[in-house]
C-alpha cells in the first residue's frame, strides 16, 4: 500500500502526523510520545456472532445467533492504547479536571522491552472512559461520556452506576461491540480469526507468529502483522474494553448493548489476551467484566464516530460551484480533496475532515487550521501564528494576531 506522509504542527504545539492511504482506509494519527494511526473504516455490513453450526466446533452461548449487522463509517486506532500515550493524556488530565486517573501499567505479566511501547493495562472501564474524555477535551472534541443526558456534563471523576454515552459526539470513545467485531474481521466475514483460515479446528489456525497468546506477558503493540483493515492485535496481546453494556445474547437489534438487564453493570470485553487460548481469540468470542475492575490482561483501543464532511450544508450555485455561509464560494477539483476557492485559490482538505476540525493546505501559505465556528480566524503551521482574514481580495489581507501586524497575499 502506498502512503503519503504529511507532518504539521497543531494549535497546541503537538505534532500531528497525517497519513493518506492511496488505497483502503484513510489514516490520521497523533504523533505524541508514541505514534498511532487513526483509520477511517468504510461503512460495512456482514454477519457478526458465531457462524458455525453444531457439526463444527462449538463456541459459547452468548455468541449466538449470528446476525446481520450494518455499520456506518467510523474511526478506529490501528493499535491498542500504549502506556506512553496513556501517560501523556493522564498528565494533562490531572491538571484539567480529571484528578483520579490511575497510573496504569505498561503491559501485563513478564514483559520484554520498554514498557511504554506495550498496551496500557490495569485500567478499568471507568478509567478508560474518563481518559477518553480527557483526550477529547485536550484535542478540542466533544466528550462522549457524560453524567446525564440533560446536563451533558463530562464524566471526569469517580465511578457511577450509570454513565451516559453520546454515540453521536465527535470525541474519543471505546468502540461498540459491533464496530469492534466487524473491524476485527478485516473483510473476512466467515473466518474465526482476523486472518484467513481454512480448517474448522481452532488450534490449526493460530500460531505464536500471528498473535500473543498463551504467553508469559504482553508484547509491544504492532509486534504482529495487521489484518485486512490495517488493525493490529485484534486477537491476543491484551483484551479490549468495548463501550457497550454486556448482553447475554448476541442481539444485533441493540447496537450499543442493552439498556437494562441483570448484567447491565458489566461491560463487554473482546479480543482475548496473552493469557488466552485459541478459542478466546476468535473474533466472535465475547467476554465481560464489571466496569470498576482493573486487570493486567485488559486494555483498550480508541474509536471516534464519523461526522459529516467539512463542507456539509453547502448550497449549489451552478456550474459545479458551491457556497458555504461561513466559508464562501468554491468548486471541487475532482474527488481527492482539492478545491478552488474564489478568494484563496487552490486548497486541499482531507475528504474525511470534519466541520469542527479542518486542516487546509494552501498553495501559498502551507497548512492552515480552522473550523466552521472559527473562520475567518485561522492558525498557520509555519511560521506558527494566528491570523484573521478580513475578506479582501487582490490582495488578501491577514492580521497576524501573534505578531500584531498586517500581512498580504495576492
Amino acid at each position: 500500500m502506498n502512503v503519503i506522509t504529511l507532518a504539521i504542527w497543531s494549535c497546541n504545539g503537538r505534532r500531528i502526523l497525517r497519513r493518506l492511504f492511496l488505497t483502503g482506509a484513510v489514516g490520521f494519527g497523533l504523533w505524541t510520545t508514541a505514534h498511532a494511526a487513526e483509520l477511517l473504516l468504510p461503512a460495512m455490513n456482514g454477519m457478526e456472532g458465531n457462524h458455525r453450526n453444531s457439526s463444527d466446533q462449538a463456541g459459547f452461548s452468548d455468541e449466538y445467533p449470528a446476525r446481520y449487522a450494518e455499520l456506518v463509517s467510523f474511526y478506529l486506532l490501528a493499535e491498542e492504547t500504549t502506556k506512553s500515550l496513556w501517560d501523556e493524556v493522564r498528565a494533562w488530565g490531572l491538571v484539567h479536571g480529571y484528578p483520579d486517573l490511575p497510573e496504569g501499567t505498561g503491559g501485563g505479566g513478564t514483559i520484554t522491552g520498554p514498557s511504554t511501547t506495550h498496551p496500557v493495562v490495569n485500567v478499568s472501564w471507568y478509567d478508560a472512559a474518563k481518559w477518553c474524555n480527557a483526550l477529547s477535551e485536550m484535542e478540542g472534541f466533544e466528550p462522549v461520556y457524560v453524567l446525564d443526558a440533560i446536563s451533558q456534563t463530562p464524566f471526569r471523576t469517580g465511578e457511577l452506576e450509570q454513565v451516559c454515552t453520546r454515540w453521536d459526539s465527535s470525541g474519543w470513545r471505546l468502540p461498540s461491540e459491533q464496530e469492534w467485531e466487524l473491524a476485527a474481521r478485516g473483510g473476512l466475514p466467515s473466518n474465526d480469526y482476523p486472518w484467513a483460515s481454512t480448517s474448522t479446528f481452532y488450534e490449526e489456525n493460530i500460531s505464536p507468529s500471528q498473535a500473543c497468546y498463551r504467553a508469559g506477558g504482553t508484547l509491544p503493540v504492532e509486534s504482529f502483522a495487521a489484518n485486512g483493515f490495517g488493525l493490529y492485535d485484534m486477537a491476543g496481546n491484551v483484551a479490549e474494553w468495548c463501550g457497550d453494556a454486556y448482553s447475554a445474547t448476541n442481539d444485533v437489534s441493540l447496537p450499543h448493548g442493552p439498556a437494562a438487564s441483570p448484567l447491565a453493570a458489566a461491560r463487554s470485553v473482546r479480543g482475548g489476551s496473552w493469557r488466552s487460548g485459541p478459542i478466546d481469540l476468535r473474533v466472535a468470542s465475547r467476554g465481560m467484566a464489571h466496569p470498576s475492575h482493573r486487570m493486567d490482561h485488559v486494555g483498550f483501543r480508541l474509536a471516534r464516530t464519523w461526522l459529516p464532511s467539512w463542507d456539509s450544508g453547502y448550497t449549489s450555485i451552478g456550474g459545479g460551484w458551491r457556497r458555504l455561509n461561513w466559508f464562501g464560494d468554491y468548486i471541487p477539483m475532482g474527488n481527492e480533496g482539492w478545491i478552488w476557492h474564489n478568494k484563496h485559490g487552490f486548497l486541499y482538505a482531507p475528504p474525511s475532515a470534519e466541520p469542527s476540525n479542518i486542516w487546509f493546505f494552501a498553495m501559498d501559505m502551507g497548512w492552515l487550521y480552522t473550523e466552521n465556528a472559527l473562520y475567518p480566524f485561522l492558525y498557520r503551521s509555519d511560521p506558527s501564528s494566528w491570523l484573521w482574514y478580513n475578506g479582501s481580495s487582490n490582495p488578501r489581507w491577514f492580521m497576524n494576531l501573534t505578531e500584531n501586524r498586517w500581512e498580504n497575499r495576492p
